[in-house]
């Protein structure tokens, strides 16, 4: 079963205090960085740090995850083979633009997996679609492989990759961000929406959270504290949505058997797109 991820928290990789800060918060997921967070001159000792966090750090249910550096930068391997002992719960893998790339990383992890007698494509991945090949090929790297549990975009790779000048209505980066959602959606990964780098404006961060949520996204990455609860209350439906939409089922299910096929519910027309929207209101619930 895919782990639930409505919020990816950020947390630099050798600050052990942040780290131990991100998994006493219950984000459901802690993202522990080596590539953009960390300065070129700490990688090795975020690779340490990172390794004694998952061999020593409760993290209760929150997913444990690292972020390497990108497959080429001449930095992935080191940041594999220093982590993947602690057997984290997933990498997060950054600015992917190929299939193939995704395929060495699956390829290397079923490696480690064998050596330390684990079960094969048990160590997960999260891949950040965040350059303008990255969105281009984006369907056939969601396709790449079956350890991929989830498509993330990266709004301000993309836009500086493109040469796009970022607005507060993110219209150019519109079609991007639609592209990734259709392509994890054809592939049965989840969604992760982009990071906001406004760490005061809650208001703007709710508001993006939700458009995301309307696009189709079913989680956002964080990189503050501060913005875990929002995400929670957005990605997570109300009692009154998973009410109307257990209603709105109980009355396709009772046409159903009447033989009949779209119906009138409250003055609107219901067909199977609509009853599939139910549907998923009610897969979000029972997955918290």
């Amino acid at each position: 079963m895919i782990r639930i991820r409505r919020s990816l928290l950020f947390m630099p990789g050798n600050e052990m205090r942040k780290i131990l800060k991100g998994a006493q918060l219950g984000p459901d997921a802690v993202i522990m960085d080596i590539e953009d967070g960390v300065a070129p001159d700490r990688k090795e000792e975020a690779r340490r740090t990172i390794r004694e966090a998952l061999e020593t750090v409760d993290f209760g249910q929150t997913e444990r995850l690292v972020r390497i550096n990108p497959i080429g930068s001449g930095l992935e391997v080191d940041d594999l083979r220093a982590t993947v002992g602690g057997k984290p719960d997933g990498y997060v893998i950054p600015k992917v633009e190929s299939a193939e790339q995704v395929r060495w990383v699956s390829r290397w992890l079923a490696a480690a997996e064998r050596r330390h007698g684990w079960e094969v494509g048990s160590i997960r991945l999260v891949l950040l679609i965040e350059t303008a090949r990255g969105v281009l090929n984006a369907a056939s790297i969601a396709a790449a492989d079956d350890r991929i549990d989830a498509l993330a975009f990266g709004s301000e790779d993309y836009a500086g990759d493109v040469g796009a000048i970022r607005t507060r209505e993110s219209l150019e980066i519109l079609y991007a961000r639609s592209h990734v959602v259709t392509a994890a959606a054809a592939y049965g990964r989840q969604a992760i929406g982009t990071v906001f780098i406004d760490l005061h404006d809650l208001d703007a961060f709710r508001a993006e959270a939700e458009f995301e949520l309307q696009l189709g996204y079913t989680g956002k990455l964080a990189i503050h504290p501060r913005q875990v609860p929002v995400i929670h209350d957005v990605f997570t439906p109300s009692p009154e949505e998973v009410e109307r939409a257990r209603k709105l089922l109980e009355a396709f299910e009772a046409h159903k058997a009447e033989g009949r096929g779209a119906f009138a519910y409250e003055g609107k027309m219901v067909d199977m797109p609509i009853v599939r929207a139910a549907q998923w209101v009610l897969a979000r619930a029972r997955e918290q």
